[in-house]
């Protein structure tokens, strides 16, 4: 007769056993709770501000609405194409327009997920073809390999670029 093993016996499984909590954020004056695990993983941003210890009996920023975590400059737009992008892709594509790639982008870049800025990176390459919409997001963004085929098509276009 085998014995079923207790919780004392147990180990966490590295990859699948996760240690979180949910958090607050607010990205203009919209407020959203969702896991670390994702933001953690994949952001040298959010690794380093959650790693920063606190001092003894004061409540860390995102445990609640009243003290959330916030995100200057960020619209909620990007915010909820970030949260799409990890919640929403199972059954859909999580990401469907050029503009929402563009906020991906934007949030990606300025937050550090590097991995995210490079899919969206591709995708925006895809499906963009305005080569002065190109130049912009390449000089904003910077993504000095996009500039000399941008140019190269300015320059080729039949229509002025003004009138």
């Amino acid at each position: 007769m085998s014995t079923s093993p207790t919780s004392t016996d147990a180990v966490h499984d590295d990859e699948y056993y996760f240690q979180d909590d949910l958090t607050v954020f607010m990205a203009r004056y919209m407020l959203f709770k969702v896991h670390r695990h994702f933001l953690i993983r994949d952001s040298e941003f959010f690794r380093g501000l959650f790693a920063c210890p606190l001092p003894p009996g004061e409540e860390a920023e995102g445990q609640s609405d009243a003290k959330p975590i916030v995100l200057y400059g960020v619209t909620v737009h990007e915010f909820r194409c970030l949260l799409r992008f990890y919640y929403d892709r199972t059954y859909r594509p999580a990401i469907d327009s050029l503009d929402d790639w563009i906020a991906l982008l934007s949030i990606a870049t300025r937050y550090v997920f590097d991995n995210i800025r490079d899919l969206a990176l591709e995708e925006i390459a895809q499906r963009l073809h305005d080569p002065l919409q190109k130049i912009l997001l390449a000089s904003k963004y910077n993504v000095p390999h996009w500039l000399p085929l941008a140019y190269a098509d300015l320059v080729k276009r039949p229509e002025p670029l003004s009138d």
